[in-house]
């Protein structure tokens, strides 16, 4: 719960007499869940025979608590172990006494966001632009190398495209090599 210092003393006791109600209404809540004790015993006398069957294929009979009152009597355990404990965060934390933001300095913060997230793009995107001049400075290169008439074969060239490319020099009179296949 968010509160100026002027009204703290007013916020502390309105907190303090709302958590008081909700463990008086918690423990109203589990009154009824109590029981005598006879009745107790004869509900933890109700079993059910279970027919069961052994690794070798034999069968025997054994005796279990009905399911449904195993997992009442669990609930009732967790409801008597968490009177007083709240999932709310404004109960678990200490008083939040934060600065009050007004529209003006909302929109200023959202639009330093903004300029915050453009830059990071422009950042992200000139680097990768960095990452890929080196490629095309060496593709140029082969090209350029290629046109010259000079037959470029190196560790990155496949056969394949040596065969498919060859030489593009108009003036050459060999355009890559040769290939025939006779059937």
């Amino acid at each position: 719960m968010y509160t100026s210092p002027e009204k703290l003393a007013e916020t502390i006791a309105l907190q303090q007499r709302l958590l008081r109600e909700a463990m008086v209404e918690q423990a109203n809540l589990l009154k009824p869940l109590a029981k005598p004790i006879e009745q107790q015993e004869d509900q933890q006398n109700k079993y059910e025979w279970k027919v069961k069957r052994r690794s070798d294929g034999t069968r025997y009979i054994t005796r279990r608590p009905i399911r449904s009152k195993v997992l009442k009597a669990r609930e009732e355990q967790l409801n008597r172990e968490r009177i007083g404990l709240s999932t709310d965060d404004d109960a678990m934390s200490e008083l939040k006494i934060g600065k009050f933001w007004t529209r003006e300095e909302r929109k200023k913060h959202l639009e330093k966001s903004k300029e915050r997230k453009l830059r990071h793009q422009q950042n992200v995107a000139q680097k990768n632009a960095q990452t890929h001049d080196p490629m095309i400075v060496q593709l140029s290169h082969r090209k350029m190398m290629r046109r010259q008439g000079q037959q470029l074969f190196d560790k990155f060239t496949t056969i394949q495209e040596f065969l498919a490319h060859g030489s593009r020099d108009p003036s050459s009179s060999l355009g890559g090599i040769l290939s025939v296949t006779t059937v």
